[in-house]
């Protein structure tokens, strides 16, 4: 496994992407993992490296694995005019849960899976077996993030078919260093819980805690990987050990789950970051993301603030007379104006491009740094209409208290600083923020 540095060169802007892609795309290897920062192109990247093959095999046969709908229409976008050049060229589009689940891969001379990470997690049931089904000469895995434990993952799966992958690696810092990435700031704004949400945050934070240390008495520190069906035989194993029934372990483990859901709930829909994104939204008029978790708290938003507008899992795809979904109106909305403030709960990260947006408000978060870096991106991708783009992240972020004397812990803050491992940050107050965005 190597790094590539990418050449050095005295070409800027779109002319230093352009040659890097190709330096990229020159490499001989059959199989390449290519980690570029988000904004970069890989999709771009993807079909130089289809083009540089079928000038060599013009009736190439690829497959291209995505996680999502939304980047299978980007992808069918770019790649629309490939077939003036290429006319023998066959290309088949796979959404990975379809291509898993139902078992259709054949076999293809070249197998694009993009945001490979999503296929590299050893405990997701379906979507791990990606590679193990698939049939291919050449492959080339695209993504902005790998963890170390997925890239040996794929190492793995790679190695059970006798080939060898090399990583390809075009850093943030990079982008930065040479001007393709704009200057960003990141903030921590620290906020209070009410009286009665700081009361249900200990209420389950003491249950989450007291179920938690009875089961690492005997070594189990994940206990949510012991609830579903298929870990009957593990909860067995725990039951025995605690010499306990299985429906007693049963019933200590839902109530140590809803423990955590609960405390997580208070957390994420807490007043204050409602009436911070309120306070920020009022003094800004452009272009707007907000990252939440839950639909309770985007509902409530955009109720309130009549500029914002909701995006997420449970819109509609299917299409109108127009040929547009609920998602491509919403989209639209926010594109031309009407509605600037794009409120997403999970659903607005990977192969969205939004050059014309640097501002993102995270009300919500998990301790995974690939969440991070996929809402940075949204908001640091090179605009070639502004140059002097200034992007800036707002993290809203619930911090530890008092009460009674007794200090509590805040889990947002663990995670918080756990996804920006890397990443330079200040911490400032609202006020602070407000008066920086006007």
């Amino acid at each position: 496994m190597i790094t590539y540095k990418p050449p050095e060169s005295n070409l800027t802007g779109i002319e230093l992407k352009n040659y890097v892609q190709d330096d990229f795309v020159s490499k001989t290897e059959p199989n390449k993992i290519a980690e570029f920062y988000t904004g970069f192109g890989k999709t771009i990247t993807g079909i130089k490296q289809i083009k540089k093959l079928a000038s060599i095999k013009p009736n190439l046969k690829v497959h291209i694995v995505l996680p999502k709908q939304h980047l299978l229409n980007s992808w069918l976008q770019q790649l629309s005019a490939i077939y003036q050049d290429y006319p023998f060229l066959q290309i088949e589009y796979f959404i990975i849960n379809s291509y898993t689940m139902n078992n259709k891969a054949s076999h293809c001379d070249l197998l694009i899976i993009d945001e490979v990470h999503r296929a590299l997690n050893d405990d997701s049931e379906y979507f791990s077996t990606t590679i193990e089904q698939s049939s291919f000469d050449y492959s080339l895995f695209l993504t902005a993030t790998l963890k170390e434990e997925y890239e040996k993952f794929l190492i793995k799966e790679l190695a059970k078919k006798n080939k060898d992958v090399v990583k390809y690696q075009v850093s943030l810092y990079w982008g930065f260093k040479n001007g393709l990435v704009p200057p960003t700031k990141i903030y921590n704004i620290p906020l209070e819980l009410t009286l009665r949400e700081k009361n249900a945050y200990i209420q389950a934070q003491d249950i989450h805690k007291k179920y938690s240390a009875y089961f690492a008495a005997v070594k189990v520190y994940s206990p949510y990987d012991y609830i579903g069906k298929q870990h009957e035989s593990k909860r067995k194993w725990l039951a025995k050990e605690l010499d306990q029934q299985e429906g007693a372990i049963f019933g200590m483990l839902l109530k140590w789950n809803k423990a955590l859901t609960e405390r997580k709930q208070i957390i994420q829909n807490a007043q204050s970051k409602y009436e911070a994104t309120i306070k920020v939204l009022e003094v800004l008029n452009e272009r707007v993301l907000v990252f939440c978790k839950t639909i309770d708290f985007a509902d409530k938003l955009v109720k309130d603030n009549p500029r914002s507008i909701a995006y997420h899992s449970k819109l509609s795809i299917r299409k109108d007379k127009d040929g547009k979904t609920e998602k491509d109106k919403v989209l639209e909305s926010f594109y031309n104006n009407q509605k600037p403030f794009l409120v997403s709960i999970d659903s607005l990260k990977e192969g969205f491009d939004i050059k014309s947006c640097q501002i993102a408000l995270r009300v919500a978060f998990t301790s995974n740094d690939l969440d991070l870096v996929q809402q940075l991106g949204r908001v640091i991708r090179f605009d070639e209409e502004n140059p002097n783009k200034a992007p800036i992240m707002a993290n809203f972020v619930i911090a530890s208290f008092t009460l009674g004397g007794q200090l509590i812990e805040s889990q947002e803050e663990v995670w918080l600083q756990n996804s920006l491992k890397n990443q330079i940050y200040e911490v400032i107050t609202l006020e602070q923020l407000i008066e920086q965005l006007k």
